[in-house]
C-alpha cells in the first residue's frame, strides 16, 4: 500500500537539467548527512542534524519539477536497498533505520486527489489526518491539546526527512 508505488522511476541524476540537478544536490545533502547519522557514525558522536532546507520548486506544468521528487526517492531507495543487503551479507539483522523506505523519509502531498496521484502522494487532509469540514474545530483543537490527532500525526512523521507539497499554490489559506 505504498502511495509511491505507481510513481514511474526517475531519470537517471545525470540526464537531470542544471537546476534540477541542483535542488537534488540540496535535498541528496540532507539525506547523506541523515544516513552518516543512522549508520556510519559507528558509536561515534553523531554528526549534527543537518539545517532545513525550505526550497521551492517553481515553474509551468512540464519542465520536470516532480523529477527532482522522484529522483530524490529513487536514490533514497537505492542506497538503503544496497545497506540492506550489505548488512545481510554481513549477518545483520534489518532493524531500525535499515527498515526504512523513501516512503517513511520523504512524504509527499497535494490539495487535491488528482494532484496528489499525479506525483505519488497523498492529500493533504489524508497525510496531516486532519478531517476538514463542518467540525474541524475539534480536530484541531485535539492537535493543540496534544490529544490522539497530534500523536497519529507524529508517528506518521516520525522518520520524514522530506515534505513536498505539489500544487502548493491550490492550497486555501483558510
Amino acid at each position: 500500500d505504498d502511495p509511491r508505488a505507481e510513481r514511474p522511476r526517475s531519470v537517471p541524476l545525470s540526464e537531470l537539467n542544471r537546476e534540477q540537478r541542483f535542488a537534488v544536490s540540496q535535498l541528496l545533502a540532507v539525506y547523506r548527512a541523515w544516513t552518516r547519522n543512522q549508520f556510519d557514525a559507528a558509536g561515534d558522536q553523531p554528526d549534527p542534524a543537518p539545517e532545513p532546507i525550505h526550497q521551492i520548486i517553481y515553474g509551468p506544468g512540464g519542465v520536470g519539477k516532480s523529477e527532482v521528487l522522484k529522483a530524490l526517492c529513487d536514490y533514497v531507495d537505492t542506497d538503503l536497498s544496497k545497506r540492506r543487503a550489505q548488512a545481510t551479507a554481513n549477518g545483520a539483522t534489518i532493524q531500525g533505520a535499515l527498515e526504512l523506505t523513501s516512503s517513511d523519509l520523504v512524504k509527499v502531498a497535494a490539495p487535491t486527489g488528482k494532484a496528489a496521484v499525479a506525483v505519488g502522494g497523498e492529500t493533504l487532509d489524508s497525510l496531516l489526518s486532519l478531517q476538514f469540514g463542518d467540525d474541524k474545530s475539534e480536530e484541531f483543537k485535539d492537535l493543540a491539546q496534544g490529544g490522539r490527532a497530534l500523536v497519529r500525526l507524529q508517528t506518521k512523521f516520525a522518520n520524514c526527512l522530506f515534505f513536498f507539497i505539489d500544487e502548493a499554490g491550490m492550497v486555501d489559506a483558510e
